[in-house]
């Protein structure tokens, strides 16, 4: 069997070791691939530090149980089981449940699909709520002059992809969906590596079910559309009701969109404000992800 390495992402990786430590799925222990010795004793580092807090809060290995399945994923076969009611429990009480059934760089890329996914729930459950690459390919965008212009240059569709894709990142900070130890997350893997080539195209549920091995809200593995309600503070399915978390995520939103809006300079990228993407990998990764969106074809 071959997959990715954990730490890097190299594809085609048959060099695998387990981790004791970890929840088993199914009564297996759970496995890894790598590609050498360097990239285990990297991820070993950071994962090692994931089994001491699971460990401290009390985290036990699954235990084995008769109805499991295999499924297969760009990262190799996992073995699913049936959730029951405290599994049900700790996956929707546990906001970053997602980032410890994942390795490092998955959990890099996951993210990104993560904001995808729910950028296309937007637009077909979401009352047409287009935003981000969907903003661009419905063909204007009011600017923040206050002007619309319905032919955007390649520098507009790259501002407005990373506008969008730097609040979903703000707010997964905001609402505690990364990690508490921000360190922990592989910032360069997500904003230098997987975001310039995932944002530009995109990426629905059928696709997520065929690049994880499924997608389910419900589900006691890492859920996309799960995760981005949390992001969000808000359902993809778009409720008319004025009930006051509906409205609490709205608000926090809209606050963290204007302060986004405020500090990034549309025309002079670069010059944007630094206390932005402090706590998300620092401008230059930032900036370094505009850069290739401008060269991205969409």
């Amino acid at each position: 069997m071959t997959s990715s390495c954990v730490q890097c992402g190299k594809e085609n990786v048959t060099s695998s070791f387990q981790c004791t430590n970890c929840p088993s799925y199914g009564g297996e222990t759970r496995r890894f691939y790598v590609c050498n010795r360097d990239c285990q004793k990297a991820f070993w580092r950071s994962h090692k530090k994931e089994d001491k807090a699971s460990q401290s809060a009390g985290t036990t290995k699954a235990s084995a149980r008769e109805d499991v399945h295999h499924v297969e994923t760009r990262f190799g076969s996992l073995t699913m089981r049936t959730m029951d009611k405290n599994d049900f429990v700790e996956s929707m009480s546990n906001p970053r449940s997602w980032f410890q059934q994942l390795g490092r760089t998955q959990a890099a890329e996951w993210i990104v699909d993560c904001y995808r996914m729910r950028a296309d729930d937007d637009v077909q459950w979401g009352s047409f709520n287009f935003h981000g690459l969907y903003e661009i390919a419905n063909g204007a965008e009011t600017l923040h002059d206050g002007t619309n212009d319905a032919t955007l240059s390649k520098a507009d569709k790259a501002f407005i992809l990373t506008e969008d894709f730097l609040v979903f990142m703000t707010l997964a900070v905001h609402n505690e969906i990364l990690p508490a130890r921000l360190e922990d997350f592989d910032f360069t893997a997500c904003i230098g590596r997987f975001a310039p080539a995932l944002l530009p195209e995109p990426f629905n549920k059928q696709a997520a079910k065929a690049k994880w091995g499924g997608e389910n809200v419900f589900s006691t593995r890492p859920s996309l559309r799960r995760t981005a309600e949390r992001v969000y503070g808000l359902s993809s399915m778009y409720s008319y009701n004025d009930d006051d978390a509906q409205k609490q995520g709205e608000r926090t939103q809209q606050e963290i969109k204007n302060s986004i809006r405020s500090g990034l300079v549309r025309n002079n990228f670069e010059a944007s404000s630094s206390n932005l993407f402090n706590k998300l990998g620092g401008k230059q990764l930032w900036f370094g992800l505009y850069q290739r969106l401008r060269r991205a074809d969409m």
